[in-house]
């Protein structure tokens, strides 16, 4: 059995994403003899499916409904699968030391980011490894309103009541999009119950349920302190941030000087963003890797 298992979630809706961080894993050498790679396939297609059996990777089907029992109007969309396996991941996918979670939007562009979050996690057991959604570069931070820091107080909230929300809201986002967490990690345990309670709820604001899933490892994170952070570029939010690819290397890097090269390229947000990746050729491969039927699934429709 592999050391380490990558781990990465979708339908078939972001499987054409999923892809390019597959090809990207590839063109690092992974999965190796040390490593495996898995997808958690909460509906994709058969042909989805057998590509992955051409690409080495393996597949685990999950339906949340074999691991949580929710009340009847608790308004469960399909894609919370994607989420809710995420606690799950040591008891889908057995047997490895390490778990890292990749989310299926993200492609790695050098190999040595991803790298850290495996040799940090192996060396430190007792942490997650992990990056926080802040850098100089996120234009997203210079813009922040009122509105978003009530959002993001309102969410935690709703989970833990005002005196923690107070505490909590003003901390830099965690983002669950890219981890490593150990097998004998106690946050797996303790988060799962976490979202038992949180998804189980209808909240006022739809969007706050599917929050939830981040804000509560934010919470257990933060209230353990057993995190290690790394820098925005090991996980590259690109709603938030300014990335572009540098004429003379075509590599995405940071759009202001030094103009440091990203390593792992987050194409967050993407149902709103997928015009402006495809125009500033921010997709793996500058997106040349995506078939016909992967830009009709995208919504690309130009050349």
């Amino acid at each position: 059995m592999t050391k380490v298992a990558f781990v990465f979630s979708c339908n078939d809706r972001y499987f054409p994403l999923a892809k390019g961080l597959v090809l990207s894993l590839a063109d690092h050498g992974w999965p190796d003899a040390d490593t495996s790679l898995t997808l958690i396939d909460i509906g994709c297609t058969d042909a989805d499916r057998a590509w992955c059996a051409e690409h080495r990777v393996n597949v685990v089907r999950f339906d949340y409904r074999d691991h949580y029992r929710f009340p009847a109007d608790a308004q469960i969309k399909p894609h919370y699968g994607s989420l809710l396996c995420r606690p799950l991941i040591p008891q889908l996918v057995p047997g490895h030391e390490l778990y890292v979670h990749i989310d299926s939007d993200i492609w790695v562009q050098e190999r040595s980011f991803l790298q850290d979050y495996v040799d940090i996690g192996l060396r430190f057991p007792d942490r997650t490894v992990i990056t926080p959604c802040l850098d100089y570069s996120y234009q997203s931070e210079f813009k922040k309103t009122f509105e978003h820091l009530q959002a993001i107080r309102r969410g935690y909230l709703n989970l833990y009541g005002a005196e923690i929300a107070n505490s909590y809201f003003v901390r830099p986002l965690l983002s669950c999009g890219l981890f490593a967490m150990h097998r004998d990690s106690p946050i797996w345990a303790l988060w799962y119950p976490q979202l038992v309670a949180a998804f189980g709820r209808n909240f006022d604001i739809p969007g706050d349920k599917p929050a939830s899933e981040q804000l509560a490892l934010n919470y257990l994170l933060y209230q353990s302190e057993s995190f290690i952070p790394l820098s925005a570029g090991h996980n590259y939010q690109g709603h938030g941030g300014f990335i572009l690819r540098a004429q003379a290397s075509g590599k995405v890097v940071v759009g202001y000087p030094p103009y440091e090269t990203v390593g792992i390229i987050h194409l967050t947000c993407a149902e709103i963003n997928m015009a402006t990746y495809h125009r500033y050729a921010l997709l793996y491969d500058m997106g040349r890797y995506l078939t016909a039927e992967d830009r009709r699934i995208l919504g690309i429709t130009a050349g």
